[in-house]
């Protein structure tokens, strides 16, 4: 999985914070509940 292996983590735990994307993954590609 190359998505992994970019440094992009930070967008996608961003969204999270934010409260955009529920069903945005981890660093570990796992949906957040």
């Amino acid at each position: 999985m190359p998505e992994l292996d970019r440094p992009h983590s930070h967008q996608i735990i961003a969204p999270l914070k934010i409260g955009n994307h529920k069903a945005c993954v981890n660093d570990n590609n796992i949906p957040f509940k």
